[in-house]
């Protein structure tokens, strides 16, 4: 009798740990603890230059380099997702077009997974950044799971969008990529 309520309490207690597991998971995706509201995000008014300098909660691991990793805090395993890939213009920076193109304001109720990297040298240069960019995509994909992105996104402002647009017709995107946004980026099959 003894040994039956200590393996019911084994089993107890693994089920609640692999539960509360799977609630952490959520809250922490592959080492980026979500917060809300996102970090480094100002409202419409008191934007400083500090605050925007900032380069990102998240690290790739291969470069070291930093960005943003945006998604909703109260995301469930398995839950369905859009990844949008958040490309800024030149001379500028990941968080200042998290604050142009807001779309980590729209998150929660899109369900939006949304990275917003900075480029070399405040640009896009292919040599510097393709791999870093790739990186950033395959890691989305391996931490919120292949089968759970439903839609993946390219966007960019100005350089972004141009770097969008050249991106888009090379792999992984090519056969990824349910769309693009360019926002002033130059037309299509400009590279």
């Amino acid at each position: 009798m003894l040994t039956t309520l200590s393996r019911t309490a084994a089993l107890l207690g693994a089920g609640a740990a692999m539960a509360l597991g799977s609630q952490a998971l959520a809250k922490d995706v592959g080492g980026v603890a979500c917060q809300g509201p996102p970090p480094f995000h100002c409202e419409a008014t008191g934007c400083t230059a500090p605050l925007i300098a900032q380069t990102g909660n998240a690290v790739e691991t291969g470069s070291g380099r930093k960005f943003f990793l945006d998604y909703p805090c109260d995301l469930k395993p398995g839950e369905k997702v859009t990844f949008v890939l958040n490309l800024h213009g030149g001379g500028s920076i990941g968080n200042w077009q998290r604050h142009y193109f807001p779309i980590v304001d729209l998150k929660d109720r899109y369900r939006l997974v949304v990275a917003s990297p900075s480029g070399s040298d405040l640009g896009w240069n292919p040599a510097k950044d393709d791999a870093y960019l790739q990186a950033i995509v395959e890691r989305v994909y391996a931490d919120f799971g292949a089968s759970n992105i439903k839609a993946f996104w390219l966007a960019g402002h100005s350089l972004g969008g141009q770097t969008s647009n050249r991106l888009l017709v090379t792999e992984p995107y090519r056969s990824r990529l349910t769309g693009w946004v360019s926002l002033s980026g130059g037309r299509l099959g400009s590279r």
